[in-house]
């Protein structure tokens, strides 16, 4: 819902955000990439502790800095103990495109070891200054919310932040699948086919759009951030597929597709070799036909022939197209919730 007064007036916020200090003794700077093996170091200690599953690399940190909405000057904090090593870290970035609703991120982590000093409410205070400055700045009508993400398990994380006034709006499902037992098959309509989404990028952006336009916090994606994100990091676009239905005039169009990544770095950490599926997306005039069913049953058979051993997906437990229960007939159950949680303007 879009209100009568933009940002600019709705948000007030000192011009000058200032870095945390006087805290736990640390020394506050902004991150640079010199630092990305500080936080590489940072990141094994807390997800040691947060998610075991987990594991961060340096090439992560990389592909996260050269975000054009990312500008390491004014939007991250790094706090670093008298030997120079990391202790706190965050960073701040704001969605490129917001036409129904406008999110600011707050990413930030506290080694498991300095925790309960104060570090980690000095560092989320200056996430939502920076992240108010940066809502202050636009000239939108639009709802827009600070949002952190943070695992239901780690209940001293989700306090803090409910400390600090946000609220959890939403959860999400992490779900997996054993590739060792039966997998499933699903036949397509009469005239739809099964096609490598390597020369279907466009028209594959497109079905994401309209497929997602109508879930909770969803934002169009431009042709550049979808090309960029088909290049960068696991995705393996030799593993991800469209389907083709027939036209009225005797062509074909794109009406649904998936998108699947290998996340080889995180094998060790999960313990297992699993590919991970990003995106599942069926346009709204085609749903109901078990097209995505049919989409995630060749994914896992795909997965299979490169010797993988589990699938795993994420989704909202509050879906309204019903994906929860699809997924589980598909043979996949849940493993962990995180959460979002929000402040609103």
């Amino acid at each position: 819902m879009t209100t009568s007064i933009t940002l600019k007036h709705r948000v007030s916020v000192s011009p000058i955000v200032r870095l945390p200090e006087n805290v736990a003794g640390l020394q506050w700077r902004r991150v640079q990439h010199a630092d990305i093996p500080l936080l590489v170091e940072l990141a094994h200690a807390c997800n040691t502790v947060d998610s075991p599953w987990e594991s961060t690399s340096a090439n992560d940190y990389t592909l996260t800095f050269e975000e054009p909405s990312i500008n390491l000057e004014h939007d991250s904090a790094i706090g670093l103990d008298a030997q120079g090593r990391a202790v706190a870290y965050g960073l701040v970035f704001g969605s490129p495109t917001h036409n129904t609703i406008i999110w600011v991120d707050l990413e930030g982590m506290v080694h498991p070891d300095r925790r309960g000093e104060g570090i980690g409410s000095a560092l989320l205070a200056w996430q939502e200054e920076r992240g108010q400055q940066f809502l202050a700045e636009l000239d939108a009508y639009a709802p827009a919310l600070l949002a952190v993400a943070a695992w239901d398990s780690v209940r001293s994380s989700c306090r803090l932040v409910e400390a600090h006034g946000y609220r959890s709006i939403r959860s999400w499902l992490e779900l997996e699948r054993s590739l060792a037992h039966a997998l499933p098959t699903r036949p397509l309509p009469v005239g739809y086919r099964i096609e490598s989404y390597i020369g279907n990028e466009e028209a594959a952006r497109g079905v994401h759009n309209d497929a997602f336009r109508d879930h909770w916090g969803s934002q169009p994606v431009s042709q550049e951030e979808w090309l960029r994100d088909n290049q960068r990091g696991p995705t393996r676009t030799d593993l991800s597929f469209v389907i083709k239905a027939p036209t009225a005039d005797g062509s074909e169009a794109v009406v649904a597709t998936i998108i699947c990544a290998v996340p080889k770095e995180d094998w060790p950490a999960r313990g297992c070799r699993f590919g991970h599926i990003q995106v599942v997306g069926v346009t709204s005039t085609a749903r109901g036909r078990g097209l995505a069913s049919a989409l995630i049953a060749h994914a896992l058979h795909a997965f299979k022939a490169e010797n993988l051993e589990v699938a795993v997906l994420s989704v909202d437990s509050q879906s309204l197209t019903g994906a929860v229960a699809l997924y589980e007939r598909l043979g996949f159950h849940t493993v962990r919730t995180s959460l979002t949680l929000v402040k609103e303007y």
